[in-house]
This record gives structure tokens, sequence and C-alpha cells, in this order.
């Protein structure tokens, strides 16, 4: 706590969660393996503090069973997508199944990963999960099952730093919108066409009347339009760079060669 952390625990059995409250833990991770120790679950649920709880070596009708004991007690509550094997195999992981967890739970997901290394928990990131629980060690050759899938203090850190780069990378997808980079892309990558002759105002624009030129790039936005439609500036001379807008022509067909002329 005096380092910004909010610690957690898993309790095996009830007194043990007896003896947490009296620690004042702020939450409480249940183990895959209590999934379905309804007992537990409920009494935890009682605390009204926030649960973690893992999925591994469950089928979906436990998860659903144990989803209504957790809403009958108006639980705190995310589930956590995992495989209870250590390593499990990657084709065994399953990521996509995070998406089903949030329909059938209509919360947030979280994901427990005890495969090696860092990819994996990233992913889940990116596929909907928020919260990610990994192990951590000093000593992947110390006695357990956990320390050689645990990460080394290194190793977390890459974890959290990858973790926040796609978090900021996600964004909402509501719309697509212009980022600032790209707005100036649009004046210095714009794609235009040049003129085969001058051309007077009130001329009626051609497929004609477009140079077949390929490869050209206008750095100069003027407010041309052409379209089937009569000329709006004064006079358009042979080599002109206007920025345009095409909706009916297949401007494809001219390429784009970027000219030190074109301005």
């Amino acid at each position: 706590r005096n380092q910004g952390m909010t610690p957690l625990c898993t309790p095996w059995d009830l007194k043990s969660v007896d003896t947490l409250e009296r620690f004042g833990v702020s939450g409480y991770k249940v183990a895959s393996a209590d999934l379905t120790n309804h007992e537990l679950i409920e009494k935890i649920s009682r605390t009204k503090k926030a649960i973690l709880l893992s999925t591994g070596m469950s089928t979906e009708a436990e998860i659903l069973e144990t989803i209504r004991v957790l809403e009958a007690q108006s639980s705190h509550y995310i589930l956590m997508h995992c495989n209870g094997t250590y390593p499990p195999p990657l084709h065994d992981v399953n990521l996509h199944y995070i998406r089903r967890l949030q329909t059938i739970s209509g919360r947030p997901v979280g994901y427990s990963g005890h495969e090696r290394g860092i990819n994996v928990a990233i992913a889940a990131v990116a596929l909907g999960a928020v919260v990610i629980e990994k192990h951590i060690t000093l000593d992947k050759f110390l006695e357990g099952s956990d320390h050689r899938i645990s990460l080394l203090p290194q190793e977390f850190k890459a974890l959290v730093d990858g973790i926040r780069e796609v978090s900021e990378a996600l964004g909402h997808g509501r719309t697509r919108k212009v980022s600032q980079g790209e707005m100036l892309n649009r004046t210095t990558l714009a794609k235009s066409l040049f003129t085969t002759r001058n051309l007077a105002k009130g001329h009626v624009v051609t497929s004609s009347d477009p140079s077949k030129e390929t490869n050209l790039f206008c750095y100069r936005i003027l407010n041309v339009i052409l379209v089937s439609k009569s000329l709006a500036c004064q006079k358009l001379a042979v080599g002109a760079c206007p920025y345009v807008t095409m909706t009916t022509w297949n401007y494809m067909n001219w390429g784009a060669r970027k000219s030190s002329n074109s301005i």
C-alpha cells in the first residue's frame, strides 16, 4: 500500500475469509479450483468487496451457474478467462472466449495467464480484457510449478509497458476521425490532376481535360471541384495543380508521381 498498490488475496476456505477480513484486504481473487465452491463465493460476496474469479478448468454451464450465484448476491465481480494448465499449449488458450464471457456475464472481463512470456496477455487486452493477472518471481528455477511460468521483474515491466501502449492505441471505435497528422498529410500527399490545355472560366470539364501523365502530386489546395462542372476560377493554365474532389472519374487511372513542378 505504501508503494501505491492494492493488495488482494486468494482464500481457499471459509476460515481464510475471516482472517483476511481482519487484515483488511481490499478485494479477493478466487482461484479456478473454487469456481464451483458456491459457499465460499457467497461468503466472499457478503464482504461487498471486489472479486476476481478465474474460470480455468470449468465448463460454460458451471460458469453460468456461478454467475447466477454472484448476481443473487449483488457481487462486485469480474470473470477472468483462464486455462488451468501450467503452462497451457498456445492452441488451448482460446483468447476469443474473452468476448463470450463478456456476453454471458454482461460485465468487463479479465485474463489470468499461465503461459510463458508476455505476448498472449497483451493480446488479451486487445480483445477486451480489462484486468490482467500474471505471476512474478525472482527466480524461475525455484521449487514449485508457478515459478517456471512466472515473469521476472524486467519481464513484468515489459508486460506493463506493452499493455499501456496497446490500451492507448485501441481507441473507442465509435467513429473514424482524421487525426492532426493525417490532416497535414491530406495536404502534402494529396493526389491531383494536371490539365492538357488552358481552360477558361466556365469551361465544362470533360474526361479528356486531365493529363494522362502518371504519378502527379500537388501541394497547394485550390477550391476547384472537377465533377463535370464549370470551372469556378478565372483561368486554369496547362500544368496548374488544383486540389480536386472526384466522385465520378476513376482517378486511379492517373497514378501518383511526386513532382517538384507541381507547386
